[in-house]
């Protein structure tokens, strides 16, 4: 009894220390899958050229006119 005891011992601490060194690398062994790289393509993009228009006649800018406003004026009345 006392040997089939000493032997599951002796194995159970084997399993616990390899587990310690073999935990780590099943982390490291993880395939790091990269990123796709892009694929520059083979025609040239067209780029929009801008273009300026020049007017001869400047328009008319409009200028908002203050008007006063009406403000009625509450005045309180003494109650009896």
């Amino acid at each position: 009894m006392k040997t089939w005891q000493k032997t599951v011992s002796f194995v159970a601490g084997f399993a616990l220390l390899l587990n310690s060194f073999v935990a780590p690398f099943s982390v490291l062994a993880q395939e790091i899958i990269p990123e796709p790289t892009p694929v520059a393509t083979t025609e040239p993009a067209t780029t929009p050229v801008a273009t300026i228009e020049s007017s001869t006649t400047p328009e008319p800018t409009v200028t908002p006119v203050a008007s006063p406003i009406d403000v009625a004026t509450i005045t309180p009345e003494p109650t009896p």
